[in-house]
C-alpha cells in the first residue's frame, strides 16, 4: 500500500484532516517506502509523529 493510500485511508477515517500535510512529512523523513500497513488503534487526537511510530510497530490483528 502506498503512502498515498495510506493518507487517504487516514483522512476518510478521520484521523488526520489533511492529506498533504502527512504525505510531505512522510517524505521529510523519507518514509515512502517503510511505512507498515496492518490493524492499529489510532484516534484524532494523535500527532502526525505519533502516528509514524504506530506504524513502525508490528503489526496488530
Amino acid at each position: 500500500m502506498s503512502s498515498f493510500e495510506i493518507a487517504d485511508r487516514l483522512v476518510n477515517g478521520q484521523i488526520i484532516q489533511d492529506r498533504d500535510q502527512f504525505l510531505n512529512v512522510v517524505e521529510q523523513l523519507g518514509l515512502s517506502t517503510s511505512l507498515k500497513t496492518g490493524f492499529y488503534e489510532l484516534s484524532s487526537d494523535m500527532t502526525i509523529e505519533k502516528l509514524f511510530k504506530r506504524f513502525h510497530k508490528k503489526k496488530r490483528r
